[in-house]
Parts: C-alpha cells; structure tokens; sequence
C-alpha cells in the first residue's frame, strides 16, 4: 500500500466519523427512513473531499481556512443528497433529494461556529499524517 492510498483511507475514515458525528448530532430532526444514505455515502464524501484537497497544506492560511468552509458545504450537500435519496426510496418523493440537502445547509449554517473549526482541523490532521506531500511552513503557522 503506497502513502496515497494510505492518505484516501484515512479520508473515508474521516468521512465516516464525520458521518456518525452529523448523524447522531442531528437524529431527532432526520426522518427515520432517511438516515442510511447518509451514513453509507460518508466514506464517499471523505474520499472525494480528500481528493479535491490533496495539496491543502501548501496554501497560505486565510486560503485553507476558506478551502475548509467550502469543503464543508460541499460535503454538507453531498450527504444532503445521500439522505435525500434514502428519503426518495423510503418516501417515493423525488423532491427528498432537495429537502436532503436543504436540510443539510440549514443545520450547518446553525451550527457554522462548530463545524468550521472542525472541518479546519480535520484537514489539518490529515495533512499532518500525509507523507505524500512536503511540508511547507510559511510565517503564520504554529
């Protein structure tokens, strides 16, 4: 197993903690039947998270901390749409899929001060388990 693969299983981990985190956070306002595509696309989520985010560490920090908040959404809607389409097959509603994510972004905008940080130091850890690429310091790091 080379480094790279090492580094997208540790995004899938990621993801599905991310996932088990979000799900038992928000599991009272999740409609019952919904729950599993959310829990199952986690390890998706995380892989093309990571994927999008390999060179991460190489940016300067006002740029990481937005990168952070973009990927957040972006997953936000990615595991919207998971729930959205357990939704869909539980319902027989097409329109799940968009309540999925709408109810995603609504429950991260409530909770931004939580996630953000969050999201900021999970890619910061996997950047600081990454070999793959070189570590670059710049003066604003601690």
């Amino acid at each position: 197993m080379n480094s790279n693969d090492r580094n997208m299983d540790l995004c899938m981990v990621s993801g599905t903690l991310w996932g088990l985190f979000v799900t038992g956070m928000f599991l009272p306002w999740i409609p019952s039947g919904w729950v599993p595509g959310g829990l199952i696309a986690s390890p998706i989520i995380g892989y093309a998270i990571g994927a999008g985010t390999k060179r991460w560490r190489l940016r300067p920090l006002l740029l990481r901390i937005g990168i952070a908040l973009v990927s957040l959404y972006v997953a936000a809607a990615m595991f919207g749409i998971g729930i959205g389409f357990s939704g869909w097959l539980s319902t027989g509603r097409l329109e799940a899929v968009v309540e999925g994510v709408f109810m995603c972004f609504y429950g991260l905008t409530n909770f931004l001060f939580l996630f953000w940080p969050l999201a900021y130091l999970t890619h910061w850890l996997l950047a600081r388990v990454s070999p793959a690429l070189p570590r670059v310091r710049s003066d604003d790091d601690s």
